[in-house]
């Protein structure tokens, strides 16, 4: 591969081939993300690997030492870095204001001095010794060495691709055979998706095949056996990754990715031969796309004509960007609530109700239950008094008691993120109210503050929830949405 001398700023970008496939695959890839991220920590746990890296919230720290702390596992940490919220190939600098902490887990405590030492080293030491420290083969750290850390590429897709190949100058097209192992496909990467945490050294690497099943039998192990179905099914799709003028393009069947490679005066291209194809993958007459026929439907039968009939105000009042989101996590809650046959009756009260869509729900049919909404918003407080008309609905701030000043609630429905949006005198006020005042209280998280705090136990000890109120209910999550029943401690 020629190479100029020059690097381009790190970014990456999604673009995808439908709104129907956004819809259906971000929410799977944000489920393998979240899975991944918690087999990589519990390899350390289970000896795959003598440690790990990651990248939490400050306020992460102490609860994640805590858990992990049962397994001997030490979370060291290194350095803080600069927040991005996408895939990023290199360190991002702090630069002051809000920061992550890049953290190490591991059992050693000799290694998690190493691991201290060798961070605040020249990133080219750095570079060259963390392979040796999070266990990764042999052949693989070479490989990395000599091209990422001698040679400066900052990307090494090409360099795998033509392992073992004698190519000429004038080659500029890798075909990589459709049998090689998904443990050593790491052309999803930007997007997450992966069963192995470091660069192989080719796409056919035995070394890291055995360690891919490793970590893909952990995950089962795990409880993510539908995450690591997704991962197998994925990396079997062709793909191709093209580099021109340090613009790399990573076209897959239900997306493309544009990110920062090495800089060509040539386009250089590695495709990923496949024995499979998504039924949904876009139709195309250039690799990677399936050359299949398409079905035209008439425009009265498309999902975006029936689309465009639905009142969007319906979940865009409640603050998601399509009803599909809305429904999963309302679901999300009623499971956790359960059939409602074991909530006495009297009082349901939503803090923070938006239009009264999911308080509906969780009411249902039940004549003895009546339903209470306190909401800031005029708007939504006037549509779910129409959707509730039997319902007492109060238009004001929660974090008002008089909003809520029942003398009892069977059941409240709560996002803990609230108490965090006030002081914490008006917080304690809140958690004595709903201590005296509730029998059952329904936590629940958005994949936001998920991504945050990392479990309800987590936000519950931040917010002192945990002090009063103990689980009553299993907890259902299902792609980083999060809920759970909670009732007081004696």
């Amino acid at each position: 591969m020629q190479r100029i001398k020059h690097v381009l700023p790190d970014w990456t970008r999604v673009q995808w081939t439908s709104m129907e496939n956004k819809n259906k695959y971000e929410p799977i890839i944000s489920a393998i993300s979240s899975a991944w991220r918690h087999i990589e920590r519990m390899s350390v746990v289970h000896d795959i690997r003598p440690s790990a890296l990651d990248i939490i919230r400050p306020s992460e720290l102490m609860s994640l030492q805590e858990e992990y702390g049962k397994y001997g596992v030490k979370i060291v940490a290194l350095a803080k870095e600069g927040i991005t919220g996408q895939y990023s190939s290199t360190t991002i600098p702090y630069a002051g204001g809000d920061y992550n902490i890049r953290v190490v887990f591991t059992k050693s405590e000799r290694l998690a001095e190493e691991w201290f030492s060798i961070w605040n080293s020249p990133s080219s030491i750095r570079d060259r010794e963390a392979g040796r420290l999070l266990g990764y083969p042999t052949c693989c750290i070479e490989h990395f060495n000599k091209y990422w850390v001698n040679q400066g590429y900052v990307d090494s897709t090409w360099t795998m691709a033509a392992d073992k190949l004698t190519l000429t100058d004038n080659d500029h097209t890798i075909h990589i055979n459709a049998d090689t192992p998904p443990e050593s496909n790491i052309l999803w990467r930007w997007q997450g998706i992966r069963l192995v945490s470091h660069l192989p050294c080719s796409f056919d690497c035995k070394a890291t095949e055995e360690l891919g099943m490793k970590m893909a039998e952990l995950g089962r192990t795990l409880g993510y056996n539908k995450e690591i179905d997704w991962i197998y099914e994925i990396l079997s799709w062709p793909v191709e990754w093209s580099a021109l003028h340090g613009i790399a393009e990573i076209r897959t069947p239900i997306n493309k990715i544009s990110s920062r490679t090495d800089m060509t005066p040539w386009k250089y291209t590695v495709q990923k031969l496949s024995h499979s194809y998504p039924e949904d993958g876009m139709s195309g007459i250039t690799y990677p796309y399936n050359q299949k026929k398409t079905k035209i439907k008439p425009i009265t039968k498309t999902l975006s004509f029936a689309k465009s009939l639905e009142d969007t105000s319906v979940w865009e009042e409640n603050g998601f960007s399509n009803k599909g989101a809305m429904d999963h996590f309302h679901q999300v809650i009623l499971d956790a609530v359960g059939d409602m046959k074991y909530i006495p009756s009297g009082n349901v009260l939503d803090l923070g109700c938006g239009n009264g869509v999911l308080l509906g729900r969780v009411v249902g049919d039940r004549q003895d239950l009546i339903p209470h909404g306190v909401e800031m918003d005029k708007q939504r407080c006037m549509s779910a008094a129409t959707t509730i008309h039997w319902g007492i609905f109060t238009m004001g701030s929660i974090f008002d008691l008089h909003t809520w000043n029942e003398k009892a609630y069977s059941l409240v429905l709560l996002m803990p993120g609230r108490l965090l949006e006030t002081t914490k005198i008006v917080a304690e006020q809140v958690r004595k109210q709903l201590y005296e005042k509730t029998d059952l209280l329904l936590i629940n998280l958005t994949c936001d503050w998920t991504q945050q705090y990392g479990s309800i136990d987590n936000i519950m000890k931040v917010t002192g929830l945990d002090q009063e109120w103990e689980p009553e209910g299993k907890l259902i999550h299902r792609q980083d949405d999060m809920a759970q029943l909670f009732k007081r401690k004696v």
